[in-house]
């Protein structure tokens, strides 16, 4: 017998001595189920963290590793069940699995996943397909009154909790400190999904400090940050016509916004 088939046999032998305890005959309702939680291919042999929640209670809070011809079982109650799973290379985790970006430092690369599950059925499996949940955003100022001396990206989201809700937190970053700035003066960041428009970029330039709510024009552009896979963004800000410009890949056209002050 191969070492997969073996691995398939102990699994299923594992997840029958779970359902022991309760005959056919029986209300099952109150009796565990097995979950089985199946890596997707970014979630192949690197370490997921992985929390199942009901409405009422954490049921599961752990990290597993898996390969491709693996899967992990839980034992989780027979109720509509909620999962999220993450993973990034740079542990901003703390012990309780959230992720939370230090201020100061932009937004690592990071991947996450969600999904709905119905425990009440016979059978109940999680394919962990991660996307990816942070954002780059490019800033690029034109205008001969747009040197700036200093531009800083401020926000009151600085990660995500264990079950996949955002972190309430200051999240800063500096140009210059944090992120890439090219040769022309582009600055990319990254930032983690958003709830809010709360994102603004702060600016000092020629002696005037400004504030522009980023966060703001993002949601009127249409940016959509509840997307599985979030896109990245080129903000323009052009001091000489005053206006701000938008854009992505998907897009096609440039979305224009008056700054006039």
């Amino acid at each position: 017998m191969s070492s997969n088939a073996y691995s398939r046999t102990i699994l299923l032998f594992m997840i029958m001595m779970t359902m022991i305890g309760c005959t056919v005959k029986e209300d099952r309702s109150d009796c565990p189920m097995p979950l089985l939680v199946v890596p997707g291919i970014r979630a192949e042999n690197v370490p997921v963290r992985y929390h199942v929640k009901t409405e009422a209670e954490t049921v599961w809070n752990d990290v597993f590793v898996c390969g491709a011809d693996s899967t992990v079982s839980i034992e989780v109650p027979r109720r509509i069940l909620e999962s999220f799973a993450s993973y990034s290379r740079t542990d901003f985790y703390d012990r309780e699995g959230n992720y939370l970006i230090p201020p100061g430092s932009e937004c690592p690369e990071v991947w996450t996943h969600s999904a709905m599950l119905d425990a009440t059925k016979p059978f109940v499996s999680d394919t962990v397909d991660l996307y990816r949940s942070r954002a780059c955003i490019t800033f690029i100022i034109r205008g001969t009154a747009g040197r700036s001396q200093s531009m800083a990206l401020v926000g009151k989201v600085d990660g995500f909790l264990n079950d996949g809700r955002p972190s309430t937190g200051d999240f800063y970053c500096k140009a210059g400190e944090t992120g890439r700035m090219d040769s022309a003066g582009r600055w990319t960041v990254g930032v983690p999904r958003q709830s809010d428009d709360s994102l603004v970029l702060e600016m000092e330039t020629s002696g005037m400090y400004r504030i522009f709510p980023v966060g703001h024009y993002l949601d009127d552009s249409g940016y959509d940050w509840t997307a599985k896979e979030l896109e990245d963004v080129t903000i323009e800000i052009d001091y000489a016509d005053y206006h701000v410009r938008i854009r992505t890949s998907a897009w096609e056209h440039t979305l224009t916004f008056d700054i006039r002050f």
